[in-house]
């Protein structure tokens, strides 16, 4: 649903400039709307409310948009920057860092991984989805992804063997996300996987009459 919601509002909204934050932000809240206007007609409550993480991202050449509600991920890949985490999961644990409490006391509380935004659940005033914005001078690839990839640094500590080497057009990203979400699987194994390769290839730029 939230998928569709986005799809659909950005085919009306996305006509010709590159979407602004407003904008984004418009899409986004319009998406957990739909899930909690559901949420509310079914009278659910508790587990039984739907809700989900979102990451999002939007390009237009060299220039690039991604968004989050969450904890699922959003990673950019490239030779010469290496591995960006370009998301801040929402959760308790890193609430509390960016509160001040070290990393090691705020992920020794038992709720640090319980998500402080979804959408659904709640009301639009409850969603604020972090958005930023970044112009690609490399080639990139970037990793969408959910915490049942990513978890227990599995991204950082191994993107060297199962990234970079996608950044190559000669690499085939699907049968790359087997291998990766295959590795996962033995890795964490613990939650489900959802993930998503986009890869972009920046050109040099050729005057005409070198053509």
């Amino acid at each position: 649903m939230a998928v569709e919601t986005l799809e659909e509002f950005f085919a009306e909204n996305w006509r010709k400039d590159f979407p602004d934050e407003e904008t984004i932000l418009k899409g986004i809240l319009l998406a957990n709307q739909n899930l909690f206007d559901v949420n509310q007609k079914n009278a659910s409550s508790g587990s039984g409310r739907m809700g989900t993480t979102l990451v999002l991202m939007l390009v237009d050449k060299t220039k690039v948009a991604v968004a989050h509600v969450g904890d699922s991920r959003i990673y950019a890949i490239s030779r010469k920057q290496g591995v960006q985490q370009l998301t801040i999961d929402h959760e308790v644990g890193q609430r509390a860092i960016q509160n001040g409490v070290d990393p090691k006391l705020a992920y020794a509380r038992p709720d640090a991984y319980q998500l402080t935004q979804a959408l659904g659940p709640h009301n639009n005033k409850y969603v604020q989805p972090d958005i930023l914005f970044l112009e690609l001078a490399e080639d990139s690839l970037f990793l969408l992804c959910s915490d049942g990839l990513c978890d227990n640094d599995l991204v950082e500590d191994h993107w060297e063997t199962y990234l970079l080497p996608l950044l190559k057009s000669s690499q085939s990203l699907n049968k790359g996300m087997i291998r990766l979400i295959d590795f996962a699987n033995n890795y964490n194994g613990h939650d489900n996987i959802t993930a998503v390769f986009v890869r972009l290839k920046i050109r040099p730029k050729v005057n005409s009459q070198d053509w």
